[in-house]
């Protein structure tokens, strides 16, 4: 496999055919030709735009992902930092996709850690105090539990009794220290009155096991619409399994980019403007790539 990734990268490079290579930028087994052609060249700007222009191609035909696509830049640009706005963007993009697509444990799509090890940088204390700060107002730390739609269900009564006795209890001590946020005093009120509705800690776990049955699904569906509200957080996307088929191969398109990026940086040249443009580009609606 390694002399016929060589041979097909010596024969692309040689006859300059990298339009045709650009075609194959979702498909896993072009990924050394890719890798091994970016290493070839002198001048990588013509590959890395034919590259970035095939993937702002690839969910033009989808309005929803687009939709998708335009909430991440949304959110990342409500973010106060002073980071690159593209790192804001992959984090929100990773964030949401690790429970769309549930990827939480796939090393291949963190997408912010990728990047910035692309940028030769470690995210500083402002990125991840800002983050922090966005994330808890979001209330989205770990969004599956919040807003499972497996209680009322699909899992066993035993799975359903202990999910019921965990959410509660970590539900109960996040919107509390939710509530001690500098948050909007609407948003205040909503979790405060969320808050009410849960039966108490100290309460017997047969009652709260029986609260989170016959309330559990109305309780999120509440959370999810105050999130919607008032952060601009929680949709749900329902992505059809053609569209998650078609963000991972997004995905691992623009890791491939970033790939390609590097290579050329390390074996040729890059012209900077070229660069910059890719960068503050990546991961953007069409009609804002």
């Amino acid at each position: 496999m390694t002399f016929q990734e060589y041979f097909t990268a010596r024969k692309i490079f040689n006859e300059q055919r990298l339009v045709d290579l650009v075609e194959h930028i979702t498909e896993k087994r072009w990924r050394e030709v890719f890798l091994l052609i970016a290493g070839m060249l002198s001048n990588g700007d013509g590959l890395l735009k034919l590259i970035k222009q095939r993937i702002d191609r690839l969910l033009t035909t989808d309005k929803k992902l687009q939709e998708f696509l335009c909430w991440v830049n949304r959110k990342a640009n409500s973010v106060k930092t002073n980071e690159k706005s593209t790192l804001v963007r992959a984090y929100y993009l990773n964030l949401s996709l690790k429970l769309s697509l549930y990827l939480s444990e796939d090393p291949r799509f963190n997408l912010s850690r990728d990047l910035s090890l692309y940028l030769n940088q470690d995210l500083s204390p402002d990125f991840n105090q800002n983050l922090s700060l966005y994330l808890s107002q979001d209330l989205i730390q770990d969004p599956t539990r919040l807003i499972s739609p497996d209680l009322n269900g699909n899992l066993t009564r035993k799975v359903s009794q202990d999910l019921s006795l965990y959410l509660n209890q970590d539900l109960t001590r996040d919107l509390d220290r939710y509530l001690e946020l500098d948050i909007a005093p609407e948003l205040k009120q909503a979790l405060q009155n969320l808050n009410t509705q849960l039966p108490k800690e100290y309460s017997d776990p047969e009652i709260v096991i029986q609260w989170w049955l016959e309330n559990g699904q109305y309780w999120a569906k509440q959370l999810r619409n105050v999130m919607i509200e008032h952060r601009d957080i929680g949709h749900d996307w329902e992505f059809t399994k053609k569209q998650k088929k078609r963000l991972e191969k997004y995905l691992d398109a623009n890791k491939l980019l970033l790939d390609c990026l590097k290579e050329c940086l390390n074996h040729g040249y890059v012209n900077r403007i070229v660069r910059e443009e890719i960068e503050s580009t990546l991961f953007l609606p069409i009609d804002q790539a």
